[in-house]
């Protein structure tokens, strides 16, 4: 994956003037800057004289000699790359390399790789925490021969690295193409990590859009439908605001969204309910189902309602995801966590014990479909969402937690509730005496 990046280069003006001078005046100008400064401008810009004045200052020359200064710029300039990911402080930053040709002495020059190296890895450290998630998104490794990254640093990660990312420990840093190459496959991932967070809440937004009436946001307490041009501008304008790269910048856009236990949208109760007294009415005909309802070792509605019900042939891929997903909620492919195998309880939910997204999270709660400890059909226990009562607060959790994007699989499954909903409101079947499902969808839920 390319992972072409904003340019934060200074000194274009100098850049531009200087090879119209006279070396004697560019010694003259080298001469007063600081070496951090000259490689900036050197490894920044390219440009074969000032490599050539450089090498040839009488006291420059001493620290960036000809035969040093390619593999010296090599290093400068993938410490500079990956400075310019963080967009709010994108330059060099080497304390020991802020001073003039004439703070060091002729045995310092033997140091500047080892110093530019030293910061470079300690720049990659920075991902080290992310590494478990990042690891989800990497593409393999190009290179087995792998060397020590971590020198610098031997303590190990309080989550341990993906087993599909290769430890820290074995990358190749013995040289400027391996660390260019560890960086490289850090940067794609987390390119491809906040691009698939980007679109998702693009989708997010186009469904509240387009189903203002069916959908509210896990946060909102509220069972009344409401406008969510808010919400949907909010969703938009984090879109918008999202960044290819924020690792470095330790500033997470959206995280409010994506922190949730469960996924950020989801429907009113009441469309719930209308839904499966509609599936009640109507059972769908076997074949819209079976296979979905063996594959979880549980009857069909139409194998529980009344055999004078008429049976109905609803859109049966879409029934099947929405049947299939109607228990639990689907973790995204990168949480670690195995589903609790312990017994649900109801009090348990909200609790600060209780899983978050990577456990057995029930998605409705008091139907036929639930979650054995969820079900609790009949009396005052009406059809709902299960939706966390508490929600998680950015500020007190660890920066790599929480800014995982929601599994495909959740997106399918709303799309596919909503389109059967949409194919409800449209039925023209008799619900009662000159009345058609549609109408009694109206009534109850409303237009979309």
């Amino acid at each position: 994956m390319p992972t072409a990046q904003a340019q934060h280069r200074r000194y274009h003006a100098v850049a531009n003037r200087l090879p119209r001078l006279p070396r004697e005046l560019v010694h003259a100008v080298l001469g007063d800057l600081s070496i951090q400064n000259i490689l900036e401008l050197l490894c920044n810009h390219n440009l074969p004289y000032l490599d050539e004045c450089a090498s040839s200052h009488f006291t420059i020359r001493k620290f960036l000699s000809p035969k040093d200064l390619p593999e010296i710029k090599e290093y400068f300039t993938l410490y500079l790359k990956i400075r310019q990911v963080n967009r709010s402080n994108p330059h060099p930053q080497i304390e020991a390399l802020e001073h003039d040709v004439y703070h060091f002495s002729p045995t310092t020059a033997a140091n500047f790789i080892p110093t530019i190296k030293s910061v470079i890895l300690l720049e990659l450290k920075a991902y080290r925490p992310f590494l478990p998630i990042l690891g989800h998104f990497m593409d393999s490794p190009v290179s087995e021969d792998q060397g020590d990254l971590m020198a610098v640093d031997a303590a190990v990660s309080q989550s341990p690295p993906n087993p599909t990312f290769p430890d820290p420990v074995f990358w190749d840093t013995k040289s400027v193409a391996g660390l260019n190459s560890i960086f490289e496959l850090i940067d794609a991932a987390e390119v491809k990590l906040n691009t698939e967070k980007k679109a998702q809440l693009i989708r997010m937004a186009d469904l509240l859009e387009r189903y203002p009436n069916l959908l509210r946001t896990c946060c909102e307490k509220n069972q009344e439908p409401r406008d969510q041009k808010h919400r949907v501008a909010y969703l938009r304008l984090q879109a918008a605001r999202m960044p290819t790269r924020q690792i470095l910048e330790n500033r997470f856009i959206a995280r409010i969204v994506f922190a949730q236990k469960q996924f950020y949208l989801v429907p009113y109760d009441k469309v719930l309910r209308v839904f499966l007294k509609i599936l009640q009415r109507y059972p769908p005909a076997p074949n819209a189902q079976s296979e979905s309802s063996a594959s979880q070792g549980e009857a069909t509605p139409s194998s529980t309602q009344k055999k004078t019900r008429p049976q109905h042939q609803y859109p049966s891929r879409a029934l099947k995801i929405v049947v299939a997903g109607f228990p639990q909620v689907y973790p995204h492919p990168a949480d670690k966590s195995e589903p609790a195998d312990k017994k649900d309880s109801e009090s348990d939910l909200g609790s600060d014990s209780n899983p978050t997204r990577e456990t057995r999270t029930p998605r409705v709660l008091h139907t036929q479909y639930s979650l054995p400890g969820f079900r609790g059909r009949g009396g005052p226990a009406q059809p709902s969402f299960h939706v966390f009562p508490e929600h998680p607060k950015p500020r007190h959790m660890r920066k790599w937690e929480g800014i995982l994007p929601f599994a495909e699989a959740e997106f399918q499954w709303l799309e596919a509730f909503l389109s059967i909903c949409d194919y409800m409101s449209k039925m023209q079947e008799e619900w009662s005496q000159g009345r058609t499902v549609a109408d009694y969808w109206k009534s109850h839920v409303g237009g979309h």
